[in-house]
């Protein structure tokens, strides 16, 4: 079925931004709301307070211990600082913090206040929250003081397991002094076994050396820690920040306001410019109609040169394309698109292009194409419907309206009110009259009733060739969809 239509529309729907923009102030409420909530909110909240400590770690490399006999701890200053942060909150550092603190907190408790950080390698930030400034202070200080402990007894660890491993193979190398001793005792003047025997001398006095190295250097490398900072009591609360939360709850309004504006622009999408009645309905467009003042919108009629008569010579064209002759029907998906001055206008170029044209007023519950050409006395006017139902016959209802340059336009009123025009549409005395038509004119132009209104369309249609549907901007295109 082609469609004409009063102005293009677009299929898609409009992106965020415009949707945005398009409910402005709805829009704004969600965003205004939000904010007032995450700020009143955050006035409820308890305060929390963060108290930050700094633990300056030595450097693993500057010590042998980690080097000899297969110490665990890595010589690489980012891997070391890695490995220590996860010491600061581990359940040994936190069992020794439990113990400093003269309150109940737990190790779980401890797990969730504490936190550690690193901005540069070798050098650990302690922070920890609390409900008031000195329970923070004291929580990060005791902390601190834990990891030392804990800090120590891994080193003490490490020497041990250091010197171990040394042990070993000291005995190995005595076990080997034993040997060759006795075999230089059976054999004084043999020069190899001496040499054998002062060489593992050697080896075992540098192991031995090692030893008081790695000794010397655990008791100078202590804790690992080169510098403490000690925490100090904060001033202000970390916890609420009543702006930052306002402003973090007003994004995501806005972003609520943004999902909310585009669903509602998708269900609301209407009538403005592009290709979407052809591609919600799958029918050509004929033309495009501009906006016209409700002076001017039967200026087809009257003149010729006028824009809205060009625009129509388009759509006129078009129709005459697709249907050289025939009946056709035009209506809208409601009321007030314009429909019934685009019948007319339709007609009336047609008839000025010399086709023979009649223009029937299909739509007899609000007489509108027979009030705006013949005034309000020509309601009473016999028309259509008398001719469906048999009481005249068509011929004594056809009359002219006189157009410019001359050209008359046959014209059929709607006729008197019925109470069952859908099923008065389709009897045979409307089949009779529509075949009578056909045969007399080249085109049939009959303005009908809106479609998502009533059921007359859909009984006029049966005698039709084509529907030409009128869509104006601001049609919802839901309503074409349910064409």
């Amino acid at each position: 079925m082609p469609a004409t239509s009063s102005q293009q529309v677009s299929g898609e729907a409009p992106g965020v931004i415009l949707s945005l923009l398009r409910y402005w102030r709805s829009s704004l409420l969600v965003v205004l709301l939000c904010a007032a909530l995450g700020f009143g909110v955050s006035l409820l909240l308890p305060e929390q307070y963060v108290a930050t400590a700094e633990l300056g770690l030595t450097d693993p490399r500057g010590s042998n211990i980690f080097t000899q006999g297969g110490g665990a701890l890595p010589q690489d200053l980012e891997r070391y600082t890695a490995r220590q942060q996860s010491l600061v909150t581990s359940a040994r550092t936190f069992e020794r913090t439990r113990e400093r603190l003269d309150s109940d907190i737990s190790v779980d408790e401890l797990y969730d206040r504490v936190s550690v950080s690193s901005a540069v390698d070798g050098v650990i930030d302690v922070h920890a929250r609390g409900s008031t400034p000195e329970e923070a202070q004291d929580v990060a200080n005791a902390v601190t003081v834990a990891y030392g402990e804990a800090s120590r007894a891994t080193v003490r660890d490490e020497v041990a397991r250091a010197i171990a491993a040394i042990e070993e193979s000291r005995e190995e190398v005595i076990d080997d002094l034993r040997t060759a001793q006795r075999r230089l005792e059976a054999d004084p003047r043999n020069a190899l076994l001496q040499e054998q025997v002062d060489t593992t001398v050697d080896q075992l006095n540098a192991l031995n050396q090692r030893v008081n190295e790695i000794q010397v250097n655990g008791a100078a490398f202590d804790d690992g820690v080169e510098y403490l900072l000690s925490a100090r009591r904060p001033e202000e609360p970390s916890e609420p920040q009543p702006l930052r939360n306002a402003a973090v709850a007003g994004l995501l309004g806005l972003v609520l306001a943004g999902v909310v504006s585009w669903i509602r622009a998708d269900r609301h999408r209407a009538a403005d410019e592009g290709d979407a009645p052809e591609q919600v309905l799958g029918s050509p467009m004929l033309g495009a109609v501009p906006d016209l003042r409700p002076t001017e919108d039967l200026a087809a009629l009257s003149d010729p040169a006028s824009a809205a008569a060009e625009a129509y010579q388009f759509a006129a064209a078009s129709l005459q394309y697709l249907f050289r002759d025939g009946v056709v029907l035009v209506t809208s998906a409601g009321r007030g698109d314009g429909k019934t001055v685009s019948a007319a206008s339709l007609a009336a170029v047609a008839a000025r292009d010399g086709s023979r044209v009649v223009l029937v007023d299909g739509d007899a519950r609000s007489h509108g194409l027979t009030r705006r050409l013949l005034g309000p006395a020509g309601e009473s006017s016999p028309g259509l419907t008398e001719v469906a139902a048999g009481s005249v016959r068509w011929q004594d209802v056809v009359g002219t309206v006189s157009l410019a340059e001359g050209v008359v336009l046959p014209f059929v009123p709607a006729g008197g009110d019925a109470a069952t025009l859908a099923s008065l549409f389709r009897t045979q005395g409307m089949a009779d009259a529509i075949a009578h038509l056909r045969e007399t004119y080249d085109l049939v132009v009959i303005d009908c009733s809106a479609l998502l209104a009533v059921a007359d369309v859909a009984s006029l249609a049966t005698h039709a060739d084509g529907i030409v549907l009128v869509v104006s901007r601001g049609t919802p295109l839901k309503a074409l969809e349910a064409v």
